[in-house]
């Protein structure tokens, strides 16, 4: 659980979930109040069991829900916030709607303990919203320094969602040294035109 991990390279403990508390047996398959509507049968939603909420979490929902972009809190807005980082973790693992956890990948790259989660994401997620979120979030972390999203960034400026691939060129375009492989990159007529631009401006 990417959420799981975040929390053990903060150095902070997981939440647990309450005791159960001995009650009349629950039915194993419990038939759904109602049927899904048809955004939510057609998006995945977030790996199962979802752990605690953590009450900065709660906090975080209405700014992140900003209707604009521009109202979005900068980092010293999310500081104000205690546990902000393990609040973002979390909503970007399990929050709803998908512009929730797509907004908190982002604002997560504010905090260098978030960077395994946001490559996690970038790499392993089949939603591409989410991959080009994850890889916003790590554009905002020293990338110079983890050559791990640098090399992750360099294979999803390839990618076939255009959103990704603009995405990845956005992040390695704040590390100087990628500058060889963005020339590379635009010069390649098999990339898409518009990634091919971005990588040469």
């Amino acid at each position: 659980m990417r959420f799981a991990l975040f929390l053990m390279l903060a150095g902070c403990p997981a939440p647990t979930a309450p005791e159960a508390t001995p009650e009349a047996a629950v039915p194993a398959v419990a038939e759904p109040a109602t049927l899904p509507t048809e955004r939510e049968a057609s998006e995945p939603q977030p790996d199962a069991p979802v752990l605690p909420k953590p009450e900065s979490a709660t906090a975080l929902e209405s700014m992140l829900m900003a209707q604009h972009s521009e109202d979005l809190p900068d980092k010293a807005k999310l500081d104000t916030v205690d546990g902000a980082a393990a609040g973002l973790a979390w909503l970007a693992d399990f929050g709803d709607p998908l512009v929730l956890r797509a907004r908190a990948l982002d604002l997560l790259g504010y905090y260098p303990p978030g960077a395994e989660q946001l490559r996690t994401t970038a790499r392993e997620s089949s939603l591409p919203k989410l991959q080009a979120a994850a890889l916003f979030g790590l554009a905002r972390t020293d990338l110079a320094a983890d050559p791990q999203g640098r090399e992750l960034a360099r294979t999803l400026a390839r990618h076939s969602d255009e959103r990704v691939a603009m995405a990845a060129v956005a992040a390695l375009k704040t590390v100087p040294e990628e500058a060889a492989f963005l020339a590379e990159l635009a010069a390649d007529e098999a990339v898409m035109a518009p990634v091919r631009e971005a990588a040469a401006e």
